[in-house]
């Protein structure tokens, strides 16, 4: 979705992108939690939320079963909804009045974020890559 509104000089344009209703595997919580081997792994997942006694209930197994692999199973299809503010602008146009008394023709201030925020029903991990990364743009353009 993207959106472009002005009123009296002020102009504001951003897009966002969402999915409602979806489903997705989530290959992390079975690869990286429930068949991992606790001795080399960080996730706390692994030692907090796992089966330890009969009567337990809980989403993952017992870690000391010593099953290297889970079967794929629907287990880990979760709901997926996700909503990407991808990028806003935020801008002002001074007068031409104004403009004319300083000698320029026109002069625009503006503001820009990307990569603002991801907001979704399953975690994204990262791993070792990278964290996203949000940029943020000022600009002050002069029209002589």
């Amino acid at each position: 979705v993207n959106s472009f509104l002005s009123f009296k000089g002020i102009s504001l344009n951003f897009s966002l992108s969402f999915e409602y209703g979806a489903k997705t595997y989530n290959s992390t919580l079975a690869e990286r939690v429930e068949g991992v081997d606790p001795n080399n792994n960080a996730d706390r997942r692994v030692l907090k939320d796992r089966w330890k006694q009969p009567g337990d209930k809980t989403f993952f197994k017992n870690i000391a079963l010593k099953e290297d692999v889970s079967n794929l199973t629907t287990r880990f299809v979760q709901d997926y909804n996700h909503l990407s503010i991808g990028s806003v602008s935020l801008g002002y146009d001074l007068k031409k009045n104004i403009c004319k008394k300083i000698g320029l023709n026109g002069l625009r201030f503006s503001f820009n974020m990307s990569d603002i925020g991801r907001f979704s029903t399953v975690k994204e991990e990262r791993g070792l890559s990278y964290p996203f990364s949000r940029q943020f743009t000022f600009s002050l353009s002069a029209q002589l």
